[in-house]
């Protein structure tokens, strides 16, 4: 501990967040019927393997989009009800009085980033990494960056060994004031940003969702707070209110 105290003592400063997001509607509906479904399979079912449901929880938190191809996590043997919830969920999905033809405004994580990430660009010259436990989810994020003409670098289990310091040289090397050109995202799987990757070319990491092991999501915190890191830093963990 004494020679993290002693990296502290010369980086710049680090501010940590917690941001609630609020559900979208079309979340919220989603999220009662699958509650509903897994209470009732508690108080009937001799099953007790509820781990696909709560991945399926995860994934809705970050976007109900996702869920069309999380769904498909139903076998077909399965039982009926299990069934019966994805053809609900995938019939909600498809209504268009409770979705809305934006995206965005289904996901109150992706309402959030939005803002986030309009105020970051327009008024200051900061980088940003983005993290995600999920490719799904990173595809998303890597579409919704696209569409808004951020220049952006992705990082994840797919990107081969030599590929990966290029990348992040890239991200590494721009000068302070970020130009139009230079990347302005940084999108990274948490499975890849583990111990040793350098993004100090970042000072804002947005954790879009949280892992399992809290040491997975340190370690991607960490990697803006680093020897050579020249700005304060800022990390903003996404949380979306009333969920698990």
């Amino acid at each position: 501990s004494s020679d993290l105290d002693l990296l502290d003592s010369y980086l710049p400063p680090k501010y940590e967040m917690v941001l609630f997001c609020t559900m979208s509607p079309i979340q919220c509906r989603i999220y009662g019927l699958c509650s509903e479904f897994v209470s009732n399979q508690l108080a009937v079912s001799e099953t007790r393997n509820f781990l696909p449901y709560i991945n399926l929880l995860r994934q809705l938190c970050n976007a109900p989009d996702l869920l069309r191809q999380d769904l498909t996590f139903i076998p077909r043997e399965t039982e009926s009800k299990a069934q019966s919830l994805a053809r609900a969920v995938e019939t909600m999905l498809d209504q268009k009085h409770l979705c809305s033809p934006n995206s965005l405004q289904n996901s109150g994580k992706m309402m959030v980033l939005h803002r986030l990430l309009m105020s970051i660009y327009q008024h200051t010259k900061d980088r940003v990494i983005i993290v995600s436990n999920y490719t799904t989810t990173l595809d998303m994020l890597q579409r919704y960056c696209v569409q808004q003409n951020f220049s952006t670098l992705r990082l994840d289990g797919r990107t081969k060994a030599e590929a990966r310091s290029k990348l992040v040289h890239q991200f590494n090397r721009q000068p302070d004031d970020r130009t139009d050109s230079d990347p302005f995202v940084f999108l990274l799987s948490s499975k890849s940003g583990g111990v040793g990757l350098n993004l100090i070319g970042g000072n804002r990491l947005i954790l879009f969702d949280s892992d399992w092991n809290p040491a997975t999501d340190r370690q991607a915190m960490a990697r803006i707070h680093r020897d050579g890191q020249r700005k304060p830093c800022y990390i903003y963990r996404l949380l979306l209110a009333g969920s698990m």
